[in-house]
């Protein structure tokens, strides 16, 4: 099976627009691969079509397949998110406890 994708290169730089390549090359952070273009599910009682585990396994992406925020394409992630401690920030929360609850 054949798949049309997009092979993007995401920029660091979120003022600048990402780089999009005519093949996939070690640059590709993101492969956006349309869903009514290759006749994909998007299904929401499935995680994501199980043809993307293969295209995933294939490229050697460790990152995760997440539904676009358009809902017209899955996309595959290079490497996983990372989730450093030093990145993190504390923000407090604390209402006093007169305070109505919101809900």
């Amino acid at each position: 099976m054949e798949l049309k994708t997009y092979c993007i290169e995401q920029t660091e730089d979120r003022t600048q627009d990402n780089v999009f390549h005519n093949q996939m090359n070690e640059d590709v952070t993101l492969v956006s691969v349309p869903i009514t273009e290759n006749k994909l599910s998007n299904n929401p009682d499935e995680k994501y079509p199980p043809i993307l585990d293969t295209l995933k396994s294939k490229l050697e992406f460790k990152g995760s397949i997440r539904l676009s925020e358009s809902g017209k394409s899955w996309n595959l992630f290079r490497d996983a998110l990372e989730n450093k401690a030093s990145d993190f920030v504390s923000i407090n929360i604390n209402m006093p406890d007169t305070a109505a609850t919101p809900f």
